[in-house]
């Protein structure tokens, strides 16, 4: 008969115990990494700031700061042959983390949802109805938004307050030999983004939320110098439970499918 709790010991001795690898992050004279960092097919823009008195914002595999913002280009919801910036990022919810989704075609009506992975199947859901796709509108939260990439993993467990999350597992790192390292920039999937990419972000950054790149790490530094004066899924932030639909909106402009796409033939 199993022991209660076995199931639990065995993920954390699991999480605890695997070494993953990263690819090296160059860091500034106050050991802070130098952002913005492309990271796979991200952008990484801010870190954040770990809420770590709080439990909705972390669980054994992955914590969710306040302010991480990072970019990738995906399929836009209104034009069926072009691909757009995609912005997501943290916001505080005080209940919990609000995961943002905001397309550089679509300003000011920025996707929202309780959880990762229900604010990027919104995005799959519409995405694959106007280019008529019989695919899968389920997506993986932490993988649109990097918590499950091992660099992205390492950077964040590395900013302060980490240690203090009460159910997050601490993992292991090690970083890539420099063949490999060399490999993965060839590839532009590493080191300083293109200078393409940041003109291409910055441009969605200042159409969606009027902020440049800049501002961004440096504004969640002062957060995170604040933040112990300020606070009060499985493997997505799903501890609330599944994801339903009436958990996630348009933003304040909530707009149906018809709507974005009719936008899209309308400009046509």
């Amino acid at each position: 008969m199993p022991r209660p709790g076995g199931k639990r010991r065995k993920r954390h001795h699991d999480i605890s115990s695997k070494v993953r690898s990263v690819q090296p992050v160059p860091r500034d004279k106050d050991g802070n990494y130098e952002l913005p960092v492309q990271v796979g097919i991200l952008t990484v823009l801010s870190l954040g700031a770990i809420v770590w008195d709080r439990e909705t914002y972390h669980n054994e595999r992955y914590i969710w700061p306040v302010g991480y913002t990072v970019q990738r280009e995906y399929y836009s919801m209104i034009d069926p042959n072009k691909q757009v910036i995609y912005t997501c990022r943290i916001t505080d919810g005080g209940d919990g983390p609000r995961f943002h989704v905001e397309p550089e075609d679509i300003p000011g009506s920025p996707i929202i949802a309780n959880t990762a992975t229900g604010a990027w199947t919104t995005v799959l859901r519409t995405v694959n109805q106007i280019r008529h796709r019989e695919h899968s509108n389920s997506a993986s939260g932490p993988d649109y938004f990097g918590f499950s990439h091992p660099t992205i993993a390492k950077m964040i467990q590395d900013l302060p307050g980490a240690d203090k999350c009460r159910t997050y597992v601490m993992q292991r790192f090690v970083e890539m030999k420099d063949r490999h390292v060399r490999g993965v920039i060839k590839k532009g999937r590493g080191g300083r983004p293109s200078q393409d990419m940041l003109s291409r972000g910055q441009r969605a950054l200042l159409v969606t939320s009027g902020t440049r790149i800049g501002d961004l790490d440096s504004s969640s530094r002062t957060s995170d110098r604040n933040m112990d004066t300020n606070s009060h899924g499985e493997d997505d932030h799903d501890m609330h439970g599944d994801m339903h639909e009436s958990e996630f909106s348009l933003s304040s402009k909530p707009m149906s499918v018809a709507t974005l796409t009719s936008g899209y033939h309308h400009e046509r």
